[in-house]
């Protein structure tokens, strides 16, 4: 058997290393979307852990398979939980078409997956403070957190989606976690605004169209002061205007149905009476649901596009060597044909002297 000189192997070898390429996502890694929406600092961190999920639309640059999806996300007050899994989900697009519909939303599910391997980063910590938003109350936290993190998933090759260049898609992304009464996971803003803003819901309901928060809301569920705060005071100021010793809540909305106060709305019934301070005391001091909102009154937003952190892409480039690694690698080719060569002549002169001595003795004439 020929044997390749050992300097050979341990130049091929420095060749032909593959080099660690990192999980995390970088613009080097390319994309497969109209552009990448990247984390917007400061911004919001959105609730997506179920039964909260949220939706966000991408056009397709180039038809191909989806290999891997890129996040970014983080917990509301800093408190970091567990995330056992991801519910990861592909609609078709239903186009916004007024007065009909309203804003473009998730269609037909096309694709759907429970990720429970996926890759975080290590905590992006920057000086900008990040504020936590939750659609579904139209709750806000200010001042909330100053750590984030990109979330990456790679598909196994049976799993890839394959999409079409110019088809407008939707991604939907919403985390199971561990005791969720306690933790709250979402999903990072971003200020590269495409096409309509994300969209929220409850698994089995309608989308709901977002907006970015204002920095103190129109309301908040349960703000029944209007201080931007859902304390005890909220519970006393409720209590005596229903027994006629106090103001009435501060925001009052009047319509044809006469006058509404929807912060006090506290358990979202669209009625206002002494079950909403019921309501706030169980959340307030015994752990309860946060508090909700009318339907017909949901807090109003700035108007402003909400639009959701993520990159989907084909897998990552593949290398490219350098100019150091050509050179290595043609050294490499020189060195493995000048050692064959070396081989094949030391078998030649090997054969040939076998030979010589294998021939008869004739002796001197």
């Amino acid at each position: 058997m020929k044997r390749i000189p050992s300097i050979l192997v341990v130049v091929l070898v420095s060749v032909f290393v593959v080099k660690n390429i990192s999980a995390d996502w970088t613009i080097d890694d390319g994309y497969k979307m109209h552009y990448p929406q990247m984390p917007y600092e400061p911004g919001w961190i959105v609730k997506s852990s179920l039964p909260v999920i949220l939706a966000e639309d991408w056009q397709c640059s180039d038809s191909g398979w989806i290999k891997d999806l890129h996040f970014w996300g983080g917990w509301k007050n800093g408190l970091e939980g567990n995330i056992t899994r991801f519910l990861v989900v592909i609609y078709a697009d239903i186009p916004a078409n007024p007065p009909d519909i309203l804003f473009s939303k998730p269609g037909a599910e096309l694709w759907s997956k429970m990720i429970t391997n996926f890759v975080v980063s290590d905590p992006i910590i920057e000086p900008s403070i990040y504020y936590w938003y939750d659609p579904s109350t139209g709750m806000t936290s200010f001042d909330d957190s100053l750590t984030y993190y990109q979330y990456n998933i790679f598909l196994d090759e049976q799993d890839w989606f394959r999409q079409e260049r110019g088809t407008i898609y939707w991604l939907s992304v919403s985390a199971l976690v561990l005791d969720p009464e306690t933790y709250e996971w979402g999903w990072f803003s971003t200020s590269d605004n495409w096409n309509d803003d994300a969209v929220w819901t409850y698994p089995d309901t309608i989308w709901y169209h977002m907006h970015e928060p204002p920095g103190c809301p129109a309301f908040i569920p349960g703000d029944v002061d209007g201080n931007c705060v859902v304390d005890s005071n909220d519970v006393n100021h409720l209590v005596a205007y229903f027994q006629m010793t106090g103001p009435p809540p501060r925001l009052a909305v009047i319509d044809t149905a006469g006058t509404f106060y929807p912060a006090a709305d506290a358990n979202g019934s669209c009625s206002i009476n002494s079950y909403d301070a019921t309501y706030l005391i169980m959340y307030l001091d015994h752990g309860g649901p946060s508090p909700l909102y009318c339907d017909m009154y949901p807090p109003a937003g700035t108007g402003t596009s909400l639009d959701l952190a993520f990159v989907v892409n084909s897998g990552p480039p593949e290398p490219i060597p350098t100019l150091n690694e050509w050179g290595m690698l043609i050294m490499g080719l020189l060195l493995l044909a000048a050692g064959t060569a070396a081989v094949v002549r030391r078998r030649k002169t090997a054969a040939v002297t076998k030979h010589l001595k294998n021939l008869p003795d004739h002796g001197e004439r």
